[in-house]
């Protein structure tokens, strides 16, 4: 039994692709590559509340952050179509170690599942900053991961989960800093 524990997310499925079952995944980028060269295998995904393993057998680029992918047993559109929306994990594991496979390429990332707790400060030029509140979550729920962010007056502020946002990670203060496009967060 796969528990919640042992895995991490990395995507989302769009939706099914022709009639083969081919089915659309938006990953996250640092698995995208794993998952394309075979590196990562095994998806797992949540049916009725289990964890369970689906194995790829094919996959193809589909824009630059999504994956045409075939499973082990999906041979058709309407088998397909039962994995639409679902969230899409693999396990720690797998995940770390194509992490340490690419540290090169990686260094001095950090993945963003291990931020939640963490303080969400906006940098708003080179003298002044403000603090938006605490990572709560990851919101997996669309193509575009999001960090939800509970303000002091206890509302919820969403940023995508992207390199163009993130100025920088303080590990041993728990803060990550943002540089954000002007009016992002204007409502």
């Amino acid at each position: 039994m796969i528990l919640r524990g042992e895995i991490t997310p990395v995507g989302r499925v769009n939706k099914t692709h022709g009639v083969r079952g081919e089915i659309s995944v938006s990953f996250q980028p640092e698995v995208l590559d794993a998952i394309e060269d075979g590196d990562i295998d095994c998806l797992i995904m949540d049916m009725d509340g289990i964890f369970v393993p689906f194995f790829v057998t094919e996959a193809r680029p589909r824009g630059g952050e999504s994956l045409l992918i075939m499973l082990e047993g999906v041979e058709s559109q309407e088998e397909a179509a039962e994995f639409g929306g679902k969230d899409v994990y693999v396990l720690t594991k797998d995940y770390d170690q194509c992490r340490d496979d690419d540290d090169e390429d990686h260094e001095g990332m950090v993945r963003s599942d291990t931020l939640i707790g963490y303080t969400a400060i906006e940098v708003i030029d080179e003298d002044n900053e403000r603090v938006l509140g605490t990572i709560e979550d990851l919101d997996t729920s669309t193509a575009n991961v999001l960090f939800v962010i509970r303000t002091e007056d206890d509302d919820t502020i969403l940023i995508p989960v992207v390199d163009e946002f993130i100025a920088g990670v303080d590990e041993e203060n728990s803060e990550i800093y943002f540089t954000l496009p002007e009016g992002m967060l204007e409502d």
